[in-house]
C-alpha cells in the first residue's frame, strides 16, 4: 500500500471507554465476509450450490467456462482460504458440474447433471475424499442404467458413510418420474446399494435431498401439491417410511423443492405456493412427535409478493431456521432476500413457536447493483455462521455470482455510526465515529480504515490481505492508528463492552484535497493475526 502525504494523515483519533448506546439484538446477523472467484467469470454462476461443515465450505459454480467447477475453503477468523479447485478431466461443455454440492466430514459430492456419459445428459456425481489435507477425486458415480436427460447429480447428500444422488427427470418408471441413487462407503470403495424410483410421472422425486443421522429425506415437487418422502438407515438398506404433505397451501405449490434435517425436524419448502400469492412460496416444518411425524408450522414471509419463490431453498441448524426468496423485491428486482426464523418461548402444542427474527438481503442492491442476483437461490448454516448464494449477481462480470457469509452472535453485529454525515468546505469540522463490536470481542485490537478516491489496493496486516470492499465508492486506502497521534499502522482497543469511540480532526488534514469527496469507513476487529469482524460502511460527504 502506497503511503499517503503527511497532509492526509490524521492528527489523533480518540479512543474512549464510552458505552455502548446501540441497542443489542440477540442471536443477530452479521455480515462477515463473501467468497468470490480468485478470477471471476462471465456466468460463473458461483453460490448456485454452497454446503459446509466442520470448517470447510465448498461452493459449486457451475457455469464457470461452460463446464462448472467446485471451489474448496477452509474457513479461519479472517474469512475463507480457498484450499482446493474439483474439477474432473472427463467433464465438458454444459456438464454443469458444481450444480450441487454436499460436504460431510472428509467427503464432498459433486453432482454433474449435463454429463453425457452412459446417455445424453444422463448425468453423474463425483465423490471426493481428503487425505492429507489434500482433496482427491476416489468415485465417479452414477446410475445403474443410465437414461438420457435424467439429470443424474441435480441433486446430492452426504451422511456419515453414506451419498445419495436425485436423477429428477429419470423416466425409467414413468416420464419425469424420478430417480435416488444411495452409495455406501466400503473397503472396496463407494458401493450402489439402492435405488428408489418415483411411480408417478412427471412428480420428479429426487428433487432435493438430505440426510442427517438416520433420517432420509426426498423431495418429490411434482406430485400435486408436491410429497416429501422419508427413509430410515439400516445396515445395507434405507427402509421407506412417512411421506410428508403439507396441510395448507395450493395445489400447485411444488412442496419438496427443497428440503433439510435436523435432529426430529424436517424443513420443506414449496417455492410455487400461491395462496398467497402467485409463486410466493412457502416453508413447512415437520417435527417427530414420538408417535409420528407430524406438521408443526406453516411460514411465510410477512409480506408475501407475487413470484418471491419463498423456499426455493431452507436450512435448519439447532435454533436457527432459514427460507431462501431469491425472486425477492424487498432490496431491489429479484435481487432475492433471505428470511431468518428462531424459537420463541411461546409453545403451540407442545413445542416451540418459529417467529421471523430479521431478513438479509444482499449488500448495495439498494443502489440497483444487484438486479436478479437470486440472492437466497442456496442456503448451508452450521452452529456459528449461514451462506448465503447469489448466483446471478454481477460482480466484475455478469453473472459471476458470490457467497456471501453472516455470522451468528448472541451480542448483536458490528456496527459503526459516524457524524454529522455532510461536511461544508467551509466549515471543516471534528468527524465523530462510534464504533461496536459484540461484546464477546471486548478488549481485542481494530484498525479504522477509511477510502476516499482512485483505486483501493489490498493491504497486508501480518498474514492477512484486507480489501476494503465497498458498496460504491473505491478510493486510496487510508489507515488511521487511533490514539497514536499521525503515526499509522498502529492498533486501539475496544473497552470491554466491545465499544470504542474516535474522532477525525478535519481541520488537521490537507482538507482541499478532500473536498467534494466521500470518506468512506469501516473498521475491522482483530484477534490472532486475523480478521473477525468487519463492521458495514459508513460515509461522510465533503461538499463545496
Amino acid at each position: 500500500m502506497s503511503t499517503p502525504p503527511a497532509s492526509l494523515l490524521v492528527r489523533s483519533l480518540l479512543v474512549a471507554t464510552a458505552a455502548c448506546l446501540l441497542s443489542q439484538e440477540l442471536a443477530a446477523q452479521c455480515l462477515a465476509w463473501d467468497v468470490d472467484a480468485i478470477v471471476p467469470q462471465y456466468y460463473d454462476r458461483l453460490g448456485a450450490s454452497v454446503d459446509g461443515h466442520n470448517g470447510s465450505l465448498v461452493v459449486g459454480v457451475p457455469g464457470h467456462f461452460g463446464q462448472g467447477e467446485a471451489l474448496v475453503f477452509d474457513i479461519t477468523a479472517s474469512g475463507a482460504v480457498q484450499t482446493g479447485l474439483l474439477w474432473p478431466s472427463d467433464i465438458g461443455a454444459q456438464d454443469q458440474f458444481g450444480q450441487a454440492v454436499a460436504i460431510r466430514g472428509d467427503v464432498i459430492v459433486v453432482g454433474c447433471p449435463g454429463d453425457d456419459a452412459g446417455a445424453f445428459g444422463a448425468g453423474s456425481a463425483y465423490a471426493y475424499e481428503r487425505f492429507f489435507g489434500v482433496w482427491l477425486k476416489t468415485a465417479k458415480l452414477q446410475a445403474s442404467v443410465p437414461t438420457s436427460s435424467a439429470s443424474f447429480g441435480s441433486c446430492v447428500a452426504v451422511g456419515d458413510t453414506w451419498i445419495a444422488v436425485g436423477a429428477p427427470f429419470d423416466s425409467s418408471a414413468a416420464p419425469f418420474a424420478g430417480l435416488v441413487s444411495l452409495f455406501q462407503k466400503t473397503t472396496a470403495g463407494w458401493v450402489l446399494r439402492q435405488e428408489e424410483f418415483g411411480l408417478n410421472a412427471y412428480e420428479r422425486f429426487g428433487s432435493a435431498l438430505a440426510i442427517r443421522g438416520g433420517t432420509l429425506a426426498v423431495g418429490a415437487p411434482g406430485d400435486g401439491a408436491g410429497r416429501v418422502d422419508l427413509f430410515e438407515m439400516g445396515q445395507l438398506t434405507w427402509t421407506p417410511g412417512p411421506v410428508l404433505t403439507p396441510t395448507g397451501g395450493s395445489s400447485t405449490a411444488e412442496f419438496g423443492s427443497s428440503v433439510d434435517v435436523f435432529a426430529n425436524r424436517v424443513l420443506v419448502g414449496a417455492r410455487s405456493d400461491s395462496l398467497l400469492a402467485p409463486n410466493a412460496g412457502a416453508a413447512y416444518l415437520f417435527a417427530n412427535t414420538g408417535t409420528g411425524w407430524k406438521q408443526r408450522q406453516r411460514f411465510v414471509p410477512q409480506q408475501s409478493m407475487t413470484a418471491d419463490r419463498f423456499g426455493a431453498a431452507v436450512a435448519i441448524e439447532d435454533e436457527i431456521l432459514l427460507v431462501g426468496a431469491p425472486g425477492s423485491d424487498a432490496a431491489a428486482p429479484d435481487a432475492g432476500e433471505v428470511h431468518v426464523f428462531t424459537e420463541s418461548t411461546v409453545e403451540l402444542g407442545g413445542f416451540p413457536l418459529w417467529v421471523e427474527k430479521s431478513s438479509v438481503t444482499p449488500l448495495g442492491a439498494q443502489a440497483g447493483t444487484q438486479l436478479s442476483g437470486g440472492f437466497g437461490s442456496a442456503l448451508a448454516v452450521d452452529k456459528f455462521r449461514f451462506w448465503v448464494g447469489s448466483p446471478d449477481e454481477d460482480t466484475s462480470e455478469a453473472d459471476a455470482g458470490r457467497v456471501r457469509t453472516y455470522t451468528m452472535t448472541d451480542d448483536g453485529c458490528a456496527s459503526l455510526s459516524v457524524g454529522p454525515p455532510e461536511v461544508s468546505a467551509h466549515n471543516p469540522v471534528q468527524i465523530d465515529f462510534e464504533l461496536r463490536a459484540p461484546a464477546g470481542l471486548g478488549g481485542l485490537p481494530y484498525f479504522l480504515l477509511g477510502s476516499a478516491s482512485g483505486s483501493t489496493p489490498g493491504i497486508l496486516i501480518g498474514s492477512v490481505l484486507l480489501p476494503l470492499e465497498l458498496p460504491d465508492l473505491y478510493g486510496d486506502l487510508l489507515l488511521f492508528g487511533a490514539n497514536h497521534g499521525a503515526v499509522q499502522n498502529n492498533l486501539a482497543y475496544l473497552d470491554a463492552d466491545g465499544c470504542a469511540e474516535a474522532s477525525i480532526d478535519l481541520a488537521a488534514l490537507g482538507y482541499p484535497l478532500l473536498q467534494g469527496t466521500t470518506l468512506t469507513h469501516s473498521y475491522f476487529v482483530f484477534h490472532a493475526g486475523g480478521a473477525l469482524y468487519a463492521s458495514p460502511p459508513v460515509s461522510v460527504q465533503i461538499f463545496y
